[in-house]
């Protein structure tokens, strides 16, 4: 339960940490993956503009949990992309 209560004084110290990096930009190689019933493909609209090479991923039969809900596809991505 302790790092659980931890999380929420935390965020004022992710806020400045994500602020400060707010203009790098990621060099290597970045997926995200979404679950359709879920961010879709919000996540990778936000990252996308700062990567360089990005690969963005939406699982249509999945919501949050995409690596418990679509194993098997999510699997089948992580490994391509890995060896791309």
């Amino acid at each position: 339960m302790t790092a659980g209560f931890n999380l929420y004084p935390a965020l004022k110290a992710d806020a400045a940490l994500v602020a400060s990096l707010i203009d790098r930009r990621l060099i290597m190689p970045v997926m995200t993956i979404g679950g359709r019933h879920s961010v879709g493909d919000k996540l990778a609209q936000q990252l996308a503009p700062r990567c360089d090479r990005h690969v963005g991923v939406v699982v249509e039969d999945s919501g949050h949990f995409v690596a418990d809900e679509a194993e098997s596809t999510f699997c089948d991505h992580i490994v391509r992309f890995l060896g791309a």
